[in-house]
């Protein structure tokens, strides 16, 4: 089985929107998920992706994907794909998740003929 990147898909979709806290019995996590998801398929019309990393076909992190230009961020820069979220779970360490995603990023940029990436980065 292995590391897999995919498309979010349907099944995907409470992983991504609740960040991760899937099992967690916390009402402002699914009140928030619920409204998350709504917007990424808003967003995923004006060309949002989000990628989802499976590793024995377990959920094991994720990146979204913003065309710069409607970027909620204020980010700048035109025919790129702003990266706000990186998630690699750390229970899947030393199986270069993070790494996966990026390279799905960079060949996002390809097919879909964007000139690079933007990254929004914090130190907490």
């Amino acid at each position: 089985m292995g590391l897999k990147i995919r498309d979010m898909t349907k099944e995907d979709e409470w992983y991504v929107g609740t960040c991760t806290h899937v099992g967690e019995k916390n009402e402002e996590i699914e009140k928030c998920a619920i409204e998350r998801i709504k917007y990424f398929k808003k967003m995923k019309k004006s060309g949002l992706k989000i990628k989802v990393a499976l590793f024995d076909d377990q959920h094991a992190g994720f990146i979204y994907l913003f065309p710069v230009e409607i970027s909620p961020w204020e980010v700048q820069g035109k025919n790129l794909f702003f990266i706000p979220c990186l998630v690699a779970h750390s229970k899947f360490s030393g199986h270069n998740i993070g790494k996966a995603l990026i390279y799905e990023a960079e060949n996002e940029v390809k097919k879909q003929n964007k000139d690079g990436l933007v990254v929004y980065a914090m130190d907490w």
